[in-house]
């Protein structure tokens, strides 16, 4: 499932830098405010989770440790790794 737009309209808190969403329903499961957390959602739950980066993942100070793409990419690598260890869901 790839999810490049979004029907509905969302209010997405700055802070938040991944939106998890159910495979099944398509309905927002998840708010990731880190990287760690999306990670592991990309790594042991991409079969049942879509996960979508909507904010770069910042330093401590603000400055930019991730952009959005570079989160994007990662997550995309990490889902992938996955379905290479497991297979495909």
């Amino acid at each position: 499932m790839s999810i490049t737009t979004l029907d509905i309209p969302l209010v997405i808190d700055p802070e938040t830098v991944a939106l998890v969403f159910d495979r099944a329903t398509g309905a927002l499961y998840d708010e990731c405010r880190n990287l760690d957390t999306a990670v592991n959602y990309a790594l042991y739950e991409s079969d049942a989770y879509a996960i979508l980066a909507v904010n770069p993942v910042l330093w401590y100070d603000g400055t930019v440790r991730l952009t959005t793409a570079e989160l994007q990419a990662t997550l995309d690598r990490e889902a992938g790794l996955r379905a290479d260890c497991y297979g495909e869901a």
